[in-house]
């Protein structure tokens, strides 16, 4: 029996049933309205959206390459998964702890021919463990670091998983 075969079979025993609720309670039974209360609440699953719904998907966030060095091992890091994340789902552990900053267990260095390091990353908090004269000289945690750019990074820690 599911839901709505329960939610009928409650209707028709509401219906049928001739007794009315018991009420303890002296102030409630002072009210006459109270035992004529009954309310019947039923809900329906929203439908699956449509296949061809006029609402455009939303983009694929951009792809940035990313080279750890001195292995040589690359991998993609779409732009709103941190460094860290993007390397193990490609296969690379890159050493780590608290995964938000504050232990400094995965601080890498960006090597940067183009842009200058602190331009090809971002972080999504204000202070992620780095004072600002680390970002400047291209420090990075791959832990809460986002990629703006193609980067080379020195891991030499990094691993296959």
């Amino acid at each position: 029996m599911g839901p709505s075969a329960f939610i009928v079979s409650c209707r028709r025993a509401s219906r049928t049933s001739n007794r009315r609720p018991r009420v303890t309670n002296r102030l409630l039974t002072s009210l006459p309205w109270i035992s004529n209360l009954h309310t019947v609440d039923s809900f329906t699953p929203d439908p699956p959206p449509s296949v061809d719904s006029a609402a455009p998907a939303a983009p694929e966030p951009h792809r940035y390459r990313v080279t750890l060095l001195p292995s040589g091992w690359q991998f993609d890091a779409p732009a709103d998964v941190p460094l860290l994340l993007a390397a193990q789902a490609a296969g690379i552990k890159l050493p780590s702890l608290c995964r938000n900053g504050t232990c400094r267990a995965c601080l890498c260095r960006v090597q940067s021919a183009g842009d200058p390091a602190p331009a090809s990353v971002a972080y999504r908090i204000e202070w992620p463990g780095l004072s600002r004269d680390e970002k400047a000289e291209g420090w990075l945690l791959p832990c809460c670091s986002y990629a703006r750019a193609d980067l080379t990074i020195d891991a030499p820690d990094a691993a296959l998983c």
